[in-house]
């Protein structure tokens, strides 16, 4: 066994700047279909 496997890791926290456009909706589906990541932040200036 990996020392990375016996150790499990705090997922990944991601900000999206722009999350309302297009690509930062795929972004944020990206995101949160990813156990490994997590949405730390999802920000627009709109």
């Amino acid at each position: 066994m990996e020392i990375a496997e016996a150790m499990p890791q705090p997922p990944i926290r991601i900000a999206i700047a722009g999350a309302l456009g297009r690509m930062g909706r795929q972004m944020t589906d990206a995101v949160r279909a990813d156990p490994r990541l997590a949405l730390a932040w999802p920000a627009d200036a709109r």
